[in-house]
């Protein structure tokens, strides 16, 4: 709508973990509960690759290693925000924490999202957010281990806004090398 872009001029997607309860938005998220858990197929991430070129990867769950469910849940905060419209007077947004790469992922980028393995650390934070129980996520994100996440890179076209298909996680044909031969 109208006067939306005003709402929108100064971002912030991602919520480190390190600073959350430093950072005036979201250490008033977090001291009001306003803890979230969200479920995601997977996320993307961009590599940089030779001159200058970025590589998209999808990381997901290991399909193998699923026995609940094939999701990953990501912990987060959540707010609404005033749109200054009358018609839909606020939304509701989220963001997503996250934290120092796990080793399986450290090639890949120096951070990764706070996935959620465990079910009574999911609840704990859902329902009583605080210092410790955000230490205990992160402590336990960063301990993710190469059996529990997957990833396969994925054409570079998923960057574009216009690309929405379910081609976006489709895995590219892995590149012959002197050591497959």
């Amino acid at each position: 709508p109208e006067g939306m872009a005003k709402h929108f001029n100064n971002l912030m997607f991602n919520a480190r973990s390190d600073t959350l309860y430093e950072k005036p938005t979201f250490s008033r998220l977090a001291n009001t509960g306003r803890s979230c858990l969200i479920a995601v197929d997977g996320f993307f991430e961009w590599k940089a690759e030779v001159k200058g070129k970025k590589q998209p990867y999808f990381v997901y769950r290991n399909k193998n290693k699923t026995k609940e469910h094939p999701y990953l849940l990501f912990a987060g905060l959540w707010t609404s925000v005033s749109t200054g419209s009358t018609n839909d007077p606020t939304i509701d947004t989220f963001t997503i924490i996250t934290t120092e790469a796990c080793k399986a992922l450290e090639w890949l980028h120096s951070r990764m999202p706070v996935m959620i393995w465990d079910e009574e650390l999911a609840m704990q934070w859902l329902n009583k957010p605080s210092r410790q129980t955000l230490q205990q996520v992160d402590a336990a994100a960063r301990l993710t281990g190469e059996s529990l996440i997957q990833w396969h890179a994925v054409t570079p076209q998923m960057s574009s806004m216009k690309f929405r298909t379910a081609e976006a996680i489709k895995a590219l044909p892995k590149l012959k090398t002197v050591k497959s031969l």
